[in-house]
């Protein structure tokens, strides 16, 4: 009995050591993060995820360099299962809440080896703890239901999510800045299910930055504006100067409606392929083009939006045959050097079309002031050309 009460206490001692070496562990990687950020504690959230992160790749190889040597280390008991455990708990408590915080963390789970899986998750299954067991490459299948979050959706390899349905499977964020972000030259498909964002907390509903985006029968709706009239948007598009190709992002078959800013935002060198959807009660635009965003704008229904498409700064969008209704200030704004091209468009409402600097004639555009707009074979409304 007092051998076996002996052994019993050894492993209760051992199993102490080793919670307790991990835990150091697990500490001292999240003091390396904190080091790592104190240059960009100053910015805001929105700032903070187009910022280029100096030194983030060596910090992300500090931290699996670590996990491998105290799990090797002979004379520490403590295993990478236990160290994964314990550093998955300290980040827990350092990330609190908030998609900034929460951003923070998934650098350093980065450095934590994850492999591909394809899961099912359900309503009840804490959606957050299962995109951390996820590698690259992997895919949640979503069942029928309402799926409620507080933090954002963070992704930065290649993830698929596939719905039950549009109608069936609703993701309802509360989150702020972001419901969901793909990050850092990611690659998300989402299929077959809505995003919606509620509460007062401001944010976009979907964030690509760098990062590559593939929607099919989704619903996007929610977009919160904040204060400073930022953010709101029910899908934005932009790019850093980390950039090296440009991503590639197809909507198809898709709703994005009810945002307080754009319902898609489109930055940089983007060049989307928006097909057969509906971009609906926008309150500043349906789509909006900046920079020298491009793509391809078809078969798309532009209807009760503050403007239908503006198309500014240097960009060139090709739109042909969407349909422009009554779109509140303007169906189709094009402005500053925009080389938009509009064919085979219909209009219709109050005010179907406004060209800053240009003069339209009919259904065709005669660019000036060094316009190179093109515009020909749309059908308007009663209302004409303004």
């Amino acid at each position: 009995m007092a051998a076996c009460s002996g052994s019993d206490d050894l492993g209760t001692t051992a199993n102490a050591d080793s919670v307790s070496s991990c835990e150091a562990s697990a500490q001292q990687i999240v003091g390396r993060l904190d080091i790592f950020l104190e240059p960009y504690t100053d910015l805001a959230p929105d700032v903070f995820l187009t910022t280029e992160l100096e030194g983030l790749v060596d910090f992300q190889n500090d931290v699996a360099e670590t996990v491998v040597n105290v799990a090797g280390n002979p004379n520490d008991n403590c295993t990478e299962r236990d160290l994964e455990g314990q550093l998955e708990l300290a980040l827990e408590q350092y990330a609190g809440e908030g998609t900034l915080n929460q951003y923070l963390v998934s650098l350093v789970r980065q450095g934590v080896q994850v492999e591909r899986r394809d899961v099912i998750v359900g309503p009840d299954d804490d959606l957050i703890a299962v995109l951390g067991t996820l590698g690259p490459g992997s895919s949640i299948t979503f069942t029928k239901g309402v799926f409620t979050l507080d933090t954002s959706i963070l992704v930065q390899g290649d993830l698929v999510l596939v719905g039950a349905g549009r109608d069936e499977t609703i993701l309802e964020s509360t989150a702020d800045t972001a419901a969901i972000a793909v990050l850092a030259g990611g690659s998300m498909v989402m299929n077959d299910f809505t995003v919606r964002h509620i509460g007062d907390l401001p944010a976009s509903v979907v964030v690509a930055v760098d990062s590559s985006l593939e929607l099919v029968n989704m619903v996007i709706l929610g977009g919160v504006v904040n204060g400073e009239g930022g953010g709101g948007s029910g899908i934005v598009l932009t790019q850093t100067d980390q950039v090296t190709s440009v991503p590639v992002v197809a909507i198809d078959k898709s709703v994005i409606s009810n945002n307080g800013a754009a319902g898609i935002a489109i930055t940089g060198t983007y060049e989307p392929r928006i097909l057969n959807s509906v971009i609906e009660l926008n309150v500043q635009c349906g789509i909006c083009f900046f920079g020298t965003a491009a793509g391809q704008v078809q078969s798309t229904t532009l209807q009760g939006n503050g403007v239908g498409v503006q198309a500014s700064s240097q960009s060139a969008p090709e739109l042909s045959l969407n349909m422009f209704v009554d779109n509140e200030v303007v169906g189709l704004l094009i402005e500053d050097e925009s080389a938009a091209t509009v064919v085979a468009n219909s209009f219709e409402g109050t005010e179907t079309h406004r060209c800053r600097g240009r003069r339209w004639f009919g259904r065709g555009c005669v660019p000036r002031d060094g316009s190179r707009a093109i515009a020909g074979g749309n059908l308007v409304g009663p209302a004409g050309w303004h």
